[in-house]
């Protein structure tokens, strides 16, 4: 059994730098002091990390891949569906806003669909598109799939896309896969848009005041990149591309609930908990604890100033659990990945720094960042969460 003689904590938390995060953390800051002193005073850096996706795959060890090549469906139809699948592609329901001369798109979060109109949607798509080889899916009402069986002449690793989360509340024309072989990808949303258009569950809805879902988002459709490590590391999260992506990688995973709570319990040392182990493994510096915590964007970006304070709240105790094993030199050190192509990290060195002022450092350059969520508003229908969550 190998044993790494401190642990590190890697905390993924997209959108910690947004401009209303920051200031929610300057108004409250008597709320938030270790948040705000470890934001002070710890080392930045730079990467290459701009999505969750990325900063999870890089965690658990795999090569670096484009935003647009993610195994995003592979891991999130394992999470939904507890079995395997290759060639599978996700495939969310989405709102096309048309202006004059673009239409934006808005993600599932946005709709509010049921489960009774979303599996019946599927199963219209299902019968119309079976003697294609496709057959639709639905993880959850915001997170749908489709498979692609070998009668298919589509294949998943031709589909180069965003993750929908990338392309929310944008002008759709910049993100559509433009490449000789995704002209069939092409087709097949023009021909889903005009089966949708006329669909009885958009004409109720419409009738209703909700959003029409008016077309589908096809994007994950990638296998997952070469593996250059198998760190030793437990897996903290709720969304599905993180539980997915670690049962994949035999790696053990639990709720993020329960991450503060591990965090306290550290002693100095970690079992190897890889369910297969590597002995190559036991040279190479990974996190003994990631912890992926996803609710901050989708608070940012639907605007919910609760939201973002609650999440705040949660990661105040978790990095007091943190600097509080850090004293102890029961931690080695901390990570914070925004996934903006930056890091915040510190060790007890660090937070002795006081002299640092990353935190004060942010608060200046504010007033040349526009907010996340300035063009996902859709005015006029109720109860818009406009981030989809994987």
């Amino acid at each position: 059994m190998t044993l790494i003689a401190r642990d590190k904590l890697v905390v993924i938390v997209p959108a910690l730098f947004e401009p209303e995060v920051l200031a929610r953390l300057d108004q409250s800051s008597s709320q938030f002091p270790l948040l705000i002193r470890l934001l002070n005073r710890a080392d930045r850096g730079t990467n290459d990390l701009q999505t969750t996706e990325q900063a999870v795959l890089h965690s658990l060890g795999y090569e670096s891949v484009s935003a647009d090549a993610l195994p995003v469906a592979q891991c999130t139809y394992l999470a939904d569906f507890s079995e395997s699948a290759v060639s599978v592609v996700r495939a969310d329901p989405v709102h096309l806003k048309a202006d004059s001369d673009n239409a934006r798109l808005y993600s599932s979060r946005a709709l509010d669909l049921s489960n009774n109109d979303a599996e019946q949607i599927v199963s219209d798509l299902n019968h119309h598109f079976e003697e294609d080889g496709l057959m639709f899916s639905v993880g959850c009402n915001y997170r749908w799939f489709l498979s692609l069986r070998k009668s298919a002449s589509l294949r998943a690793g031709d589909l180069k896309a965003l993750p929908v989360t990338q392309v929310n509340g944008r002008n759709i024309s910049h993100f559509l896969p433009d490449s000789e072989s995704a002209h069939g990808w092409k087709q097949l949303l023009t021909e889903v848009q005009m089966l949708l258009h006329e669909h009885p569950v958009n004409l109720k809805r419409q009738a209703e005041g909700l959003l029409p879902l008016n077309s589908l988002w096809f994007f994950g459709g990638h296998g997952l990149p070469a593996r250059r490590a198998e760190p030793r590391l437990r897996l903290y999260a709720d969304d599905a591309f993180s539980r997915g992506l670690a049962r994949l990688s035999a790696i053990s995973e639990f709720p993020l609930a329960e991450s503060a709570q591990a965090v306290r319990r550290l002693d100095g040392r970690m079992a190897n908990n890889n369910k297969a182990g590597n002995a190559q493994s036991a040279s190479v510096p990974a996190p003994a604890l990631l912890v992926v915590e996803r609710a901050l964007e989708r608070a940012v970006v639907a605007g919910q100033s609760e939201q973002i304070e609650a999440v705040l709240v949660r990661l105040e105790k978790l990095i007091a659990s943190a600097q509080s094993r850090l004293w102890r030199g029961k931690l080695g050190s901390l990570e914070l990945l925004p996934c903006d192509g930056t890091s915040v990290a510190a060790s007890l060195a660090d937070l002795l720094c006081f002299w640092r002022s990353g935190f004060r450092d942010d608060l200046r350059s504010l007033q040349d960042r526009p907010p996340a969520g300035a063009d996902h508003s859709l005015p006029g229908h109720r109860d818009q969460n406009p981030y989809g969550s994987h």
